[in-house]
């Protein structure tokens, strides 16, 4: 506690905030006192922080504001030459600790509560022993009127003699164990454990060991520590926070309906402003980059919105139906190139994908790169060769604004209409079918994207159930195989996307009833590319089959 106050401990910028709430400091003192361990936290040893290209932050003051407070920049500048401990995992028990001992917990409008112990009992609550509880002053005072003893733990540090203030519980035994912990409580030998990371003084060596950290809390990676240089890097721009920057681009990614991280983003970043676009601190601290990002951030940021946008509201692609996105890059590129994050979301609105419609071009490209990646798994490997390969066809057609489709088609011939087998897209099971559904439904009126939809299948999954399929008496044997197979009720010819809400309703309803119940039958059919014939599961091969039909016409529209 010491270190953290006199910043001899401190944080580096790759670190998430601080997120615990106040059940977790609980939870956490609970144990310690119980001798549960609170795992091993890892610190990283820095002989002369000021030869670091890194940025590093102060604890947060123990006068906590949930959503408020914020760490602020250490001064590397005016630091002492000597070692520093850096945190690499262990952020939010030490914060917790030092808002516990030192400090108090408020959210953003309501009063300061700090932790206390009740001293005379155990705690009635099933999740814990001890009883911890973050209490204002008004409730404690409560709880002591009624004849309770209350301990607040910021006064341990200040206590010299915590049983000689609590003589008058001399005969209880629960207290006395309890007053003997609390007391050896700040030696903190047996308690805390932390594992010494010494000798890596460089930025390559703290690369390693950070991307190598994978404890309890939130997985270090090699964006976390890039994006950390960028803020250095930015640290001379006025009003800039390089931090604040990619926060904000995540979160606005979000609020469209897409979840990125830091790593996406770097690669992002080196996709459209270095020549190199391997993810390693050379390539990612050069002034190219930093610079290029600062000077274009408003344009870069734009093109990111606008590529998410076109992707949701021109494609009707949603967060479970993009399983790549690396795809979405080469088109940040595109839409960054010709400056097209203004117009491309209002190049035609609707779901018109008329290829000979000048306006439509570049965006039936843009869709056409992007179903194919999607259902040909084309990240699968070899990730920075294809960025590498598809930005300079891209920048090859520059002076053209359409996206060169074809050209990267001729490049990777796994992605071109010739190589896509539908029959193993429809066979796709349940478990992989969201991408291929929602590429499926992608520019119907069906799809409201204030909705969360679920893979549902059209005639229920029990029906196929030994015990169930045993007694349907089929039209003919061949509607038999299918349906006691095991795999063609599961895969996307069986299959459709349902509102959550609907399919929970809807539950083990058998299929020709389920579509009579509809308040518009027709209505049901056309949404989900229903043939026109027998819903009864004695029926099952003829319905499976029609209906092949219709989803790899509507497959191969959506395709091409």
């Amino acid at each position: 506690m010491s270190g953290i106050v006199n910043n001899d401990i401190l944080l580096p910028a790759i670190q998430r905030e601080f997120v615990w709430k106040r059940e977790a400091i609980e939870l956490m003192f609970d144990s310690i006192l119980r001798d549960y361990p609170i795992n091993t936290m890892m610190l990283w040893n820095i002989n002369n922080i000021k030869q670091q290209p890194l940025d590093f932050y102060s604890f947060l003051t123990p006068q906590f504001r949930y959503g408020v407070s914020k760490n602020t920049q250490y001064n590397k500048s005016a630091a002492n030459v000597g070692n520093k401990l850096i945190v690499i995992d262990g952020q939010q028990r030490l914060t917790g600790l030092y808002i516990g001992l030192f400090g108090s917990f408020s959210t953003q409008k309501g009063q300061p509560q700090s932790l206390y112990i009740r001293i005379d009992s155990k705690a009635t609550s099933n999740d814990r022993f001890f009883d911890f509880r973050f209490l204002t002053i008004n409730k404690v005072n409560s709880l002591m009127n009624a004849g309770q003893t209350w301990f607040k733990m910021s006064d341990l540090p200040k206590t010299t003699n915590i049983f000689l203030k609590y003589s008058s519980l001399a005969n209880n035994v629960f207290a006395m164990n309890l007053l003997r912990k609390l007391d050896s409580l700040l030696d903190g030998y047996d308690y805390l454990n932390y594992y010494d990371i010494k000798g890596y003084n460089t930025i390559d060596d703290a690369l390693e060991v950070f991307t190598r950290t994978n404890n309890t809390g939130t997985r270090l990676t090699k964006g976390d520590l890039l994006l950390s240089i960028l803020t250095t890097q930015w640290a001379n721009k006025k009003n800039e926070n390089a931090r604040d920057y990619v926060s904000d681009i995540i979160t606005e990614v979000a609020k469209i309906g897409y979840k990125i991280d830091r790593d996406w983003l770097i690669k992002c970043c080196l996709v459209v402003f270095s020549s190199n676009i391997q993810t390693t601190v050379a390539n990612f601290s050069t002034s190219q980059v930093a610079d290029g990002i600062f000077k274009n951030r408003v344009n870069f940021k734009n093109s990111i919105l606008a590529s998410f946008e076109l992707v949701r509201n021109g494609f009707d692609i949603l967060e479970k139906g993009l399983t790549t996105k690396l795809a979405i890059i080469p088109i940040i590129y595109f839409i960054y190139k010709h400056r097209l994050w203004g117009t491309v979301n209002k190049a035609q609105k609707g779901h018109n994908y008329n290829a000979n419609a000048n306006k439509q071009n570049y965006r039936n490209s843009i869709r056409k790169w992007l179903f194919r990646s999607i259902v040909q798994n084309l990240f699968d490997a070899s990730t920075d060769d294809i960025l590498k390969k598809v930005k300079l066809i891209i920048e090859q057609y520059s002076n053209r604004t359409y996206f060169p489709f074809a050209e990267i088609e001729n490049q990777y011939p796994e992605i071109s209409n010739a190589n896509i087998n539908y029959t193993s897209l429809l066979d796709t099971p349940k478990a992989q079918a969201f991408p291929i559904l929602n590429i499926i439904y992608s520019g119907t009126s069906f799809l409201n994207h204030n909705y969360t939809y679920d893979v549902d299948h059209m005639h229920p999954e029990y029906q196929f159930q030994k015990s169930q399929i045993s007694s349907i008496v089929f039209t003919t044997p061949a509607d038999e195989n299918p349906a006691k197979d095991g795999i063609t009720y599961n895969c996307v010819r069986n299959l459709q996307l349902l509102e959550r809400g609907s399919n929970r309703s809807k539950n083990k309803m058998p299929f020709n009833k389920w579509v009579q119940a509809a308040n518009n039958p027709q209505q049901i059919l056309n949404c989900h590319f229903i043939p026109t014939t027998s819903y009864d599961i004695k029926d099952f091969k003829t319905f499976i089959d029609e209906r092949s039909k219709l989803l790899e016409n509507r497959l191969k529209i959506m395709l091409s």
